[in-house]
């Protein structure tokens, strides 16, 4: 069995016009399961009544189902919900036009949230306790010791953990093809069926990922030196 080399080659050009779906999938979906997870964490992190329990659930069962079937759930679920509170209200039905690219980034989104509250509320308790007590000392309220003292700490201490959750994001944005979403693994699966050369194919798509990840992490290893510096400082 030979492979058909100038099919792959061929292929690379187009599978890459779909890596601005794949970035906005992975970049959207870190950036507000990113503030959402901070939320939580925050709450999770000061107990606050009833939230934190709300919230512990939350955790629980998002990380606790499969990417795919939350994917599902997404595409299939809520336009079902939002049919029936436009019925009610007496209005189109505004579902049909909500593209699946956006079912796809609720969908991620969700599942980071519980991922990076996981991370920050770790960052946040493995800070000295005696901090918060120091900073009341001098009167500062909870607000400006979270904002000023205690965050930045938690952010320079979560930078590892949170590439690797955005690499992880970039790799599971693979899925987003199984709900007519057309980015690079959904180009290519459609190039796969049109020449039926399978083979080359994912070996071209597992190498463009493969190479994306390996800048991305000289890109984030930068970073993080460069942040590490200002963990000394605090």
């Amino acid at each position: 069995m030979r492979l058909d080399t100038q099919f792959m080659l061929d292929s690379i050009p187009i599978i890459l016009k779909a890596l601005p779906v794949t970035a906005f999938i992975s970049v959207f979906s870190m950036l507000l399961g990113g503030l959402l997870g901070l939320l939580i964490a925050l709450i999770r992190y000061y107990k606050i009544p009833v939230l934190d329990r709300l919230f512990r659930v939350y955790v629980s069962l998002i990380r606790g189902f499969p990417l795919m079937v939350q994917l599902y759930l997404a595409y299939f679920g809520l336009p079902f919900y939002i049919n029936m509170y436009c019925q009610s209200v007496g209005i189109d039905n505004l579902a049909k036009n909500i593209p699946p690219l956006a079912f796809a980034v609720f969908a991620f989104s969700v599942n980071t949230s519980a991922y990076v509250s996981e991370v920050f509320r770790s960052a946040l308790d493995s800070l000295d306790k005696g901090q918060r007590e120091a900073c009341s000392s001098i009167g500062m309220t909870s607000f400006q010791t979270m904002a000023h003292i205690l965050l930045p700490q938690a952010m320079v201490a979560a930078i590892p953990n949170l590439v690797n959750l955005f690499l992880g994001n970039i790799k599971a944005s693979t899925l987003a093809y199984m709900i007519s979403v057309h980015e690079m693994m959904g180009v290519a699966v459609v190039l796969a069926n049109r020449a039926y050369n399978y083979l080359e194919i994912y070996i071209v798509t597992a190498v463009i990922y493969w190479l994306l990840c390996v800048l991305l992490e000289r890109v984030f290893a930068r970073m993080e030196f460069r942040f590490s510096r200002y963990k000394v400082r605090v």
